[in-house]
């Protein structure tokens, strides 16, 4: 797979140490390319028109560019480290995805959610990080109501997404949790 990458001039799959990031593991996790099996779940999904996805810990931008081939109005990544969202960048260039925007902040200040349906996780920090990002969640949820999926792949903080009642998770597929939240 590298070798193909490298042939096309792209950088996805290596992994990235977070010392080589100048992250600490107290903040984050080592960067690793996620499984493409999430495109088989996303296909069963009713995405729609109107719908726009966000990925925390976008690394160097494979999901975004796979999320950017579905429906979504908007497939986006927030990155914290400044190495990575280059190399995203730099990919997704490469690959003509005019769609996508990569943003370099950290996921636990990253705010600008109202107009995101579905969040993707590829267990990208560790729980305290995780609780402030869903309590920016929450917060956009409560100005802006309305359905949202979470796809979780390798969910170490599953009890963080179901502690405060407001998504429930309503499937598990290949080790992607899929949470929801009720609109009533």
């Amino acid at each position: 797979m590298q070798y193909a990458e490298k042939l096309m001039g792209l950088d996805f799959s290596a992994q990235v140490e977070l010392d080589e990031l100048g992250l600490s593991a107290e903040n984050s996790e080592s960067y690793m390319a996620s499984d493409i099996r999430i495109k088989f779940i996303l296909k069963s999904m009713p995405i729609k028109e109107q719908d726009a996805i966000l990925d925390f810990g976008c690394g160097k931008g494979k999901m975004v560019y796979l999320f950017s081939k579905f429906k979504f109005k908007k497939a986006d990544g927030v990155e914290i480290s400044p190495r990575l969202c280059k190399i995203a960048k730099k990919n997704l260039k490469k690959l003509k995805a005019k769609k996508p925007k990569i943003f370099l902040c950290d996921a636990s200040k990253f705010k600008a959610l109202d107009s995101y349906t579905y969040f993707y996780f590829f267990n990208p920090f560790p729980n305290k990080i995780m609780l402030k990002v869903l309590n920016n969640i929450y917060g956009s949820l409560a100005k802006a109501p309305r359905q949202i999926t979470i796809l979780y792949f390798n969910p170490l903080c599953h009890k963080a997404f179901i502690e405060k009642g407001v998504f429930k998770l309503v499937k598990t597929k290949w080790g992607v949790n899929i949470y929801k939240n009720s609109l009533n």
